[in-house]
């Protein structure tokens, strides 16, 4: 329903198809005045007429259905019960995303036509909107999210490395809940919340807490034994002294960069007292410059 949604998704079929639905109900009513005032032949003509404008195969089987009608007697009852149906129900297109024609093209056309959907003023608000605008109707399937059983978040399910990772397709049926872990975050979204928060302990405490089991058995500690587990402030799931628990991800990492001669440490961890102050004033000039 947002508007901005179509831009934002590059999703340009979104208004094609309000014009097309629009085009077609415009056409409905002047076919059927046609029908109604000059008969079939004359009727049916103005609807190939309109059809072939999108170029599908709907317009190619309606044009070949007029030019033989008088050939072939059955082509007449054909016509009739084709407008039948667009008189008892809509004027169906049956436009298909791999047409020859593309949508624009069919709108661009359409327009230099008789065919050409009708603009209007709105009143909006009490107020008539100063441009026109084309009111059309749009097929909408609403998704209800409706929950007929229970739900639990469970604990995840972890491969030989303690990592959370999706549990093989045997253990599907296995158990009444879901063990498929929950993606917290990607790189991207890492990025963006490091770059608007400036305070990489958050992060850190971030991902900690999605991949960390360690981190992951205190809060459910936490909501197992708190008096209201679903009114907590804060979980703590800090070392005593206020680090974060490393984890199995960040051990695994360090053992494969400790292979290659590289190893993480933090400013505390520096023995060297003038490659600590290096860090730090190195850490300190990043601040500045994000600042």
């Amino acid at each position: 329903m947002d508007p901005t949604s179509l831009p934002g998704r590059t999703n340009p079929g979104r208004v094609f198809e309000m014009y097309f639905n629009a085009s077609s109900r415009n056409a409905k009513e002047i076919i059927l005045h046609e029908y109604h005032s000059k008969g079939l032949e004359s009727a049916f003509e103005m609807y190939v007429d309109y059809i072939s404008h999108f170029d599908t195969e709907l317009s190619v089987a309606a044009k070949h259905v007029y030019e033989n009608r008088h050939n072939t007697p059955e082509y007449l009852q054909i016509m009739k019960e084709h407008l039948d149906v667009l008189t008892e129900k809509e004027n169906y297109i049956y436009y298909k995303i791999s047409s020859r024609k593309k949508g624009g093209h069919c709108i661009r056309h359409l327009e230099n036509t008789k065919w050409a959907v009708p603009k209007q003023s709105v009143l909006i608000g009490g107020k008539m909107t100063k441009k026109t605008v084309t009111i059309a109707p749009l097929y909408v399937l609403l998704l209800a999210k409706a929950h007929d059983n229970y739900l639990s978040c469970p604990s995840p399910y972890l491969n030989h490395y303690g990592i959370p990772v999706k549990p093989p397709s045997s253990m599907k049926h296995s158990k009444n809940w879901s063990c498929t872990p929950t993606k917290l975050s990607g790189e991207t979204e890492l990025r963006v919340m490091t770059t608007n928060t400036n305070n990489p302990a958050y992060v850190a405490e971030f991902i900690s807490r999605n991949s960390n089991m360690e981190s992951h058995m205190k809060m459910c500690y936490a909501l197992l034994t708190h008096k209201t587990p679903t009114n907590i402030d804060y979980i703590n799931t800090r070392n005593p002294d206020g680090t974060l628990p490393d984890g199995n991800p960040l051990e695994i990492a360090k053992n494969i960069m400790r292979n290659i001669g590289i190893e993480f440490v933090t400013t505390d961890e520096l023995e060297d007292e003038e490659d600590k102050a290096y860090l730090e004033n190195y850490i300190e000039g990043q601040h500045e410059f994000k600042k």
